[in-house]
């Protein structure tokens, strides 16, 4: 189906009179750049080849006079800019130009269009609908007869749950092929035209689908004032819509949009709602969850990467059987504190002296797979995991006759984050650095206690990208804090008015060296989830407000 598909996405009008086959000859030229990523890089190398020999078969049968005229291509004929108005149908071409006059000059330019409009519309209308539904049971326990005279749960149900989920999140017009306008040059006659856009297309996209499964069990207590609820669920969802990056020996120099592998997520969530406390002058509430989710992916090809920008190595990784958003670097292993640990390094044993001293302070890398050469070709391995072990949250509200205090707290644990503002600290000495990076520097009296490489004149030292830049993201943060007082009013505007104050981003707890650590530079890619790359942390906010009731 996808070299079917070469052919209407040719648009590329050649302004010329000359036989079918030397049209031809240039449409094949463009038609290997058309081909799927897996099959360019091989008939890319040899494009002069089928350019020249894959019309032989039209040469020979151009040589039957009666046989020119159908394959003619007189674009000229048909005016300068012919393709927005194009007829759609053989009934309005030979009304508008003739029978005649499409038999002596050509039917490519109506044919074309007809033919990209069919086969567009067989590739993307295909999988532009899809079926999803679910379905669900509960069964009340707390209501079976058998239950009743029990008093520790006031309500007891447990419910199951099946269904699938869609998403279409494609870009608009990314199941399309673009035409830019150019200018084409034949026989040294330059002409406008169009030639095909830079971004290469999977028609083929189709929904993202969701399967999942949910088993849960609603608990209520002291007549209903404590209620818990249980979910433990199961989303597996295939045909992920992904970008991923092209090799530039394929020609394309943005990243291709297609479906790709599946993810799972398995996990549960605890949510508690508790009225603790109600009588006239004093009460207390309380809402929590507590939700622990794993991640792991499946059904790739192969490992996808991620960059971040432009010189930094791929530092993301998509492999089958580890989360989605694993950092891949590599592993540091001190410094070289001694010319005995330069020499044992093979890169570095034949160095003079001179140079071999200049190796000292130096970040060590850990050689993963045994070769005696440290480099990020072969030595990279995953090295973080920005998915948390559990995240939380917590409302507590309390009422003292008026007065009304509500706090609410938040927090992460066991996610790692990828700080890419440490990488431009490469301790040169005309450089600037944070004070931290400084005092922690190596020099020949601080070996056991350095955490970064020595100072550097020339600014010329090696630092790959490594574990020295995933640090522990798990935080608590004092989100919410307000406060208020509420009027009772008698007039016919408003029967009560709340006057509060309150606190945003009151205090955050963390051992995350940056500013902040609930960060996500890459907003809803879930692929490149934790990275703190130039972030604007969350601001402390103050705020006062009313609140009038009717």
């Amino acid at each position: 189906m996808k070299k079917i598909f070469l052919l209407p996405l040719l648009f590329i009008p050649l302004f010329a009179h000359s036989w079918g086959f030397f049209g031809h000859r240039r449409i094949n030229y463009y038609a290997v750049f058309l081909l799927p990523p897996e099959m360019l890089l091989f008939y890319k190398t040899h494009i002069a080849f089928l350019e020249e020999h894959a019309v032989d078969p039209d040469k020979r049968r151009y040589m039957i006079p009666a046989e020119g005229p159908r394959h003619y291509i007189d674009i000229d004929h048909y005016g300068d800019h012919p393709y927005p108005d194009l007829p759609r149908s053989w009934k309005d071409a030979s009304s508008r130009y003739s029978a005649d006059t499409l038999q002596a000059h050509g039917i490519v330019p109506w044919w074309l269009q007809t033919m990209l409009q069919r086969l567009t519309r067989a590739f993307t209308e295909k999988n532009q609908f899809a079926d999803f539904g679910s379905v669900s049971a509960a069964w009340a326990i707390s209501k079976e007869d058998f239950f009743k005279n029990q008093k520790i749960f006031s309500n007891l149900k447990l419910r199951a749950s099946y269904g699938t989920t869609g998403n279409q999140g494609i870009v608009p017009y990314a199941t399309k092929y673009a035409m830019n306008p150019s200018t084409v040059s034949v026989t040294d006659n330059p002409q406008s035209g169009f030639t095909l856009g830079q971004v290469l297309v999977d028609v083929n996209q189709r929904w993202e689908t969701t399967y999942q499964t949910d088993i849960g069990l609603d608990m209520a207590f002291l007549k209903n004032k404590l209620t818990v609820t249980v979910d433990l669920y199961r989303k597996l969802t295939k045909d992920l819509l992904q970008t991923t990056n092209l090799e530039p020996s394929q020609a394309f120099p943005a990243g291709f949009r297609t479906n790709l592998g599946s993810v799972v997520n398995k996990g549960l969530e605890i949510s508690v709602y508790g009225d603790l406390i109600s009588n006239k002058n004093f009460g207390w509430k309380v809402n929590g969850n507590l939700t622990f989710n794993r991640n792991k992916v499946q059904d790739l090809q192969s490992d996808q990467f991620r960059r971040l920008y432009n010189g930094l190595e791929s530092p993301i990784i998509i492999r089958n059987g580890s989360p989605i958003g694993s950092i891949y670097g590599m592993v540091e292993d001190g410094f070289y504190d001694s010319e005995a640990e330069v020499r044992a390094d093979p890169r570095w044993r034949n160095l003079p002296d001179a140079q071999l001293k200049s190796k000292l302070g130096e970040i060590k890398y850990k050689d993963l797979n045994g070769d005696g050469n440290i480099s990020e070709a072969s030595d990279r391995t995953i090295i973080g995991n920005t998915q948390p072990d559990y995240t939380f949250g917590i409302t507590n509200t309390f009422n003292y006759k008026k007065f009304t205090l509500t706090a609410f707290v938040q927090g992460a644990v066991g996610n790692d984050i990828l700080n890419t503002n440490a990488i431009n600290i490469r301790m040169g000495e005309r450089t600037s650095m944070p004070k931290f990076a400084y005092d922690g520097r190596w020099t020949p009296e601080n070996t056991a206690n350095a955490s970064w490489p020595r100072l550097d004149a020339g600014q010329s030292r090696e630092m790959f990208f490594s574990d020295r830049f995933v640090e522990d993201g798990s935080f608590i943060r004092f989100k919410t804090l307000s406060f208020g007082y509420t009027f009772n009013l008698k007039g016919k505007i408003a029967s009560t008015i709340n006057v509060y104050g309150a606190v945003n981003n009151l205090m955050t707890l963390t051992n995350y060296s940056w500013f902040d650590p609930d960060v996500n530079s890459f907003g809803a890619d879930a692929s490149r989830k934790g990275v703190d790359m130039n972030s604007y942390p969350n601001t402390r906010t103050y705020s006062l407000g009313l609140r009038l009731s009717l």
